[in-house]
């Protein structure tokens, strides 16, 4: 049985946090436990993988109400099963969910149970009554099949193929989709005319995809029922994780890069993240706070061109400074004619 997941928990955050606490927390964690700064420790990957199984709900309005809605008395590492008659579900997607027998693996035995994986069949391809006689069906294309295929900044910015499984109905073998043999019902398919296939398919993520694009793989959906019948199509729904430095639009990125006061004031070189690795930019004299400043072509690759990436400014204060330190703050104050409450210096 599978076991309850405390994915509050899982954020270090209270049920009644806000959707930017959540964002925010996911953000601070991957970055805490991506495996790429991890190498030497094991668990971090693991770890990272809890984050994202739990944003992945939480991150998610409609997810979150369906999680929210099995009550706070489920302890964490309890054997959960679901409350008597609880299921979210239409009946129109439990058809369709009993027809397509499974979903995109990838997640906790928790997580399959509550949502089945993340795809849906749109809808199941309808069935017609069996002809006088035995007669087989009359061909009628398939079903439409719809699954979410989560991604990284990464993968739509260098471009990617990514490998997933799904349960798809396929045109049963043994009768052609029409649900008969030789006058009875057919034993391989019981009848329906069609069967539940894993399948593995790859699938090409674009340049530069945005969050909530959708793919269409023609043919690649539910199996048609009766001879000649057409193939259903797939449409993969492309969901971009926050990053936990970058955030894009359109084809440019934006990023916030923290200097100290002494930078901000007297410029210079300073080193800033992008999407290929640390880079110089040169920073004017007399840098404001929320300045903003671009760096062309370090944005998304796109099939039209690249974008840039947009660098906002954060002066940061330091909170705890030594003895030394604050001795020589005191003297900049004392021969310092910069007066930043009023609207022009003294000329004395």
């Amino acid at each position: 049985m599978a076991k309850f997941k405390d994915y509050y928990e899982a954020l270090g955050l209270k049920r009644n946090t806000s959707a930017e606490d959540i964002k925010s927390s996911y953000r601070r964690l991957a970055r805490k436990y991506h495996p790429d700064l991890n190498k030497t420790n094991p668990e971090a990957e693991t770890r990272f993988r809890e984050v994202q199984e739990a944003y992945d709900v939480l991150g998610d309005a409609v997810k979150r109400r369906q999680y929210d809605s099995l009550g706070t008395g489920y302890r964490a590492g309890m054997d959960f099963q679901m409350p008597p008659g609880w299921d979210y579900r239409t009946r129109k997607e439990k058809e369709a969910a009993a027809d397509t027998g499974g979903g995109l693996g990838g997640f906790s035995d928790f997580f399959e149970m509550l949502f089945g994986g993340g795809m849906r069949a749109k809808a199941a391809a309808s069935r017609r009554a069996k002809a006088a006689n035995g007669a087989s069906r009359a061909a009628e294309r398939g079903g439409d099949v719809e699954t979410v295929l989560t991604v990284t900044l990464d993968d739509i910015h260098q471009g990617a193929t990514k490998k997933v499984q799904l349960h798809v109905n396929s045109t049963c073998a043994a009768c052609q989709g029409g649900g008969m043999i030789g006058g009875e019902r057919c034993r391989t398919c019981e009848g329906r005319g069609h069967a539940p296939r894993l399948r593995t398919m790859e699938i090409k993520i674009p340049l530069a995809a945005r969050d909530g694009a959708r793919l269409r793989l023609a043919g690649q959906g539910e199996g048609g029922t009766g001879p000649s019948a057409v193939a259903g199509d797939l449409y993969v729904k492309i969901k971009v994780q926050p990053h936990p430095i970058f955030t894009p639009e359109g084809k440019n990125i934006h990023i916030e890069l923290p200097v100290a006061p002494w930078e901000a004031v007297l410029g210079g070189e300073v080193d800033v993240p992008t999407l290929d690795g640390l880079v110089k930019m040169k920073l004017p004299p007399g840098t404001q706070n929320g300045a903003k400043m671009r760096l062309q072509q370090r944005g998304l690759r796109t099939e039209n061109g690249r974008g840039d990436e947009i660098v906002r400014i954060k002066v940061l204060i330091p909170t705890e400074i030594t003895e030394r330190e604050r001795h020589l703050f005191r003297q900049l104050r004392d021969v310092s004619h910069f007066r930043p409450r009023v609207k022009e210096r003294s000329t004395n």
